[in-house]
C-alpha cells in the first residue's frame, strides 16, 4: 500500500510546494538550493573534489554527418585538442551542478536506496530486489543502450552486463586511448562517492514521498558525474600528446604527482 500510494504521488517534474517540510530550499526557493551547492563546491570548482572527467569527440553536427554517411565519427586532432578538452570541462561542471541543484529540492527519501523499500519488478541475479533507484538507472541504460549511447567512448554504463542488442546499425569511433585506457570503468566507485558521500551533503533526511522524481534526479547526477569522471582519461592523453617529453619518465618512474 505505502508502495502504491508512493507511485500516485509522483507526477513527472513534480516538485514540492513552497516552504513545505519536502522542499530542500524551504522558504528561500530555488535560489537557497544554488548557494548550498555552491557552498559544497564553490562557484565553479567541482573539480576541488579532485575529479576529472567530461566528453570529447566530435562535435553533434560532425557526429550526425558521420553517422549518417556511415563513416568513422570524431577528429583525433580536434578531440584531443586542450581547447576543446577545456569547453567540453567547463559544459559538464555546469551539468553536474545544475543536476545537485535538482536533486536537493527533495528531501533525503531514504526508500528509494533500499532494497523492498519501494516495490520494483526488478530483481538481480541472486533474487535480491532492486532499489528503486537501481532500478530505474538498470532500466534507462536498457533503453539508452538500444540507440548507441553506450558504443560512444565517452560513455560508460553502470550496468554493462546487462546492455541489450541495438537497435541501430553501430557507429565507428576513431582510438583515442591506450587500450587499458579503453577498459576503464570506475561506475561503482562512482556510486559509492555519490550514496555515501556526496548525497548526505546535499539533502536533508526526511521523506517527502517524491520518489519518482528523486530516482531520477539521482540517476541524472550519477550520470553526468560518470561522464566527467571519465573523460579523465582524454584530458590525460591530450596533456601527454602535448608534450610526451616531459610524461614519458613520470610515467615510466609511475609518478602519480
Amino acid at each position: 500500500a505505502a508502495a502504491a500510494s508512493s507511485v500516485r504521488r509522483y507526477e513527472p517534474g513534480a516538485r514540492p510546494s513552497a516552504g513545505g517540510r519536502g522542499c530542500r530550499c524551504a522558504g528561500g526557493g530555488p535560489r537557497r538550493a544554488g548557494k548550498a551547492a555552491h557552498a559544497v563546491f564553490g562557484p565553479r570548482s567541482f573539480g576541488a573534489l579532485a575529479f576529472a572527467g567530461a566528453r570529447g569527440t566530435a562535435s553533434p553536427a560532425a557526429r550526425c554527418s558521420a553517422a549518417t554517411k556511415g563513416d568513422t565519427v570524431g577528429s583525433p586532432s580536434l578531440s584531443l585538442d586542450l581547447n576543446d578538452v577545456r569547453d567540453a570541462l567547463i559544459r559538464m561542471e555546469d551539468s553536474i551542478i545544475f543536476a545537485i541543484i535538482e536533486r536537493t529540492q527533495f528531501l533525503r527519501n531514504q526508500n528509494v536506496y533500499e532494497s523492498g523499500g519501494v516495490n520494483v519488478p526488478g530483481f538481480d541475479v541472486g533474487g535480491r530486489q532492486q532499489s528503486m533507484v537501481e532500478y530505474i538507472l538498470r532500466n534507462t541504460e536498457q533503453m539508452h543502450g538500444q540507440i548507441r549511447r553506450y558504443t560512444s567512448p565517452d560513455e560508460h554504463p553502470f550496468y554493462p552486463e546487462d546492455l541489450p542488442k541495438l537497435v541501430l546499425p553501430p557507429i565507428n569511433y576513431p582510438s583515442l586511448l591506450h587500450p587499458y585506457g579503453e577498459r576503464i570503468n570506475i561506475n561503482d566507485q562512482v556510486m559509492t562517492l555519490y550514496f555515501e558521500n556526496l548525497l548526505p551533503r546535499i539533502t536533508v533526511d526526511g521523506d517527502d514521498g517524491n520518489y519518482g522524481s528523486t530516482a531520477l534526479c539521482d540517476v541524472n547526477v550519477l550520470q553526468t558525474l560518470s561522464k566527467r569522471i571519465h573523460y579523465g582519461k582524454y584530458v590525460a592523453e591530450s596533456k601527454f600528446n602535448a608534450n610526451p617529453d616531459l610524461y614519458e619518465p613520470l610515467i615510466k618512474a609511475k609518478d602519480e604527482a
